[in-house]
């Protein structure tokens, strides 16, 4: 679209105008080419781009006890020891349900043995108390001949230079149940040589252990019936010897009527021996507790046995002190009074019972 003019004396092109072009998207620089407006181009993209700063020495050195904070942080897992906050598991629930379950076998088991344990008991306390009864109703109709009465003398004193003759001797050792014999084998025998008496004394009764010593004794008599030695000391004891029987094997007891005999008799005998009596049925577990008491506070052997129980002793049992004896005296100390009353009971012991014994003798 030039066009070109003829003046009179300017033969110059003017220059076509030029069209200003928008800039460019790709960045802000101009395509110009005018030496006026120079194009420079504005980089600011570098400029946010800033390159990394090297750490100061100050930072360097903080960037341990950043280290130091990361380390407390990895001791937090130990704090986290809290189980018994924790609800039980299944597990464990279960072993207590197991448990409360054996707790009520183990007692179910315990009172079925002791129901059938107390049932047997029974059973055979009532099988024993009827033995019994048809042994008391059989004494009380037919009583079984007694021997006689024997009377016994005090144990024996023997000192130097008293006056014991050797026959003397040999029928107080003889009337104490000791046998002559050749020779010394066992206790209860004696040898006599000349004026020499050798004997084997028998152990005293346990109700009097301090009688006498049991044991070899020697005694020497000259020939005008004076002790003139004693082996192995002086004085000594030989058990009591016989004095007199009364009554003979045909002599029966019968009970002793209480209206005969002192009014205080009865008061003084149940004072002593059973001050109880009228209140107990045979035993009585108050007398028993007291004597256990005091034999385990004095030390001294106190019995705990009734007057029934005792009469039961002398009518049906004998006076060892095993406890086989003792516990079938409970049962016929139940039989008599089950087949007797107070009175009836009172009057047998005093016709049955001895009331002293000396050196295990009555």
């Amino acid at each position: 679209m030039a066009s070109s003019k003829d003046g009179g004396g300017t033969g110059r092109k003017t220059p076509a105008p030029q069209i200003a072009r928008p800039p460019s998207k790709r960045g802000k620089t101009s395509s110009s080419s005018d030496d006026d407006t120079p194009s420079t181009p504005k980089k600011k993209a570098p400029a946010k781009k800033k390159a990394p700063t090297k750490p100061s020495p100050a930072a360097k050195k903080k960037a341990p006890a950043k280290k130091k904070a990361t380390a407390t942080t990895k001791k937090a897992p130990a704090k986290k020891k809290t189980p018994a906050k924790e609800p039980s598991s299944p597990p464990s629930a279960s072993f207590q349900d197991r448990l409360h379950a054996f707790g009520r076998w183990l007692r179910a088991e315990a009172i079925v043995w002791t129901v059938g344990a107390s049932l047997g008991l029974v059973g055979v306390a009532i099988v024993l108390v009827a033995h019994a009864r048809a042994d008391v109703r059989a004494w009380l109709t037919a009583p079984p001949p007694r021997p006689p009465t024997v009377v016994w003398s005090a144990p024996v004193s023997v000192d130097l230079g008293e006056p014991y003759p050797v026959p003397d001797l040999v029928e107080d050792l003889l009337g104490a149940g000791l046998e002559r014999a050749g020779t010394l084998r066992r206790p209860g025998e004696f040898v006599v040589d000349d004026d020499t008496v050798r004997a084997w004394l028998p152990e005293p009764p346990s109700e009097t252990p301090s009688a006498w010593r049991g044991g070899r004794v020697t005694l020497r008599i000259d020939g005008q019936g004076v002790v003139r030695s004693l082996d192995p000391g002086a004085p000594v004891l030989l058990p009591p010897t016989r004095l007199a029987e009364i009554g003979d094997l045909d002599a029966r007891r019968d009970a002793a009527d209480l209206s005969r005999l002192p009014p205080h008799l009865p008061t003084a005998l149940l004072a002593i021996e059973d001050a109880r009596f009228r209140d107990h049925v045979g035993i009585d577990p108050v007398g028993i507790a007291r004597a256990l008491v005091s034999n385990l506070r004095s030390g001294n052997l106190q019995g705990g046995s009734t007057l029934t129980q005792q009469l039961a002793k002398n009518a049906f049992l004998s006076r060892d002190r095993t406890w086989r004896r003792k516990i079938r005296e409970v049962f016929y100390a139940v039989a008599l009074e089950l087949e007797l009353d107070k009175q009836q009971l009172l009057s047998r012991y005093l016709s049955e019972v001895y009331l002293g014994h000396v050196g295990g003798r009555p």
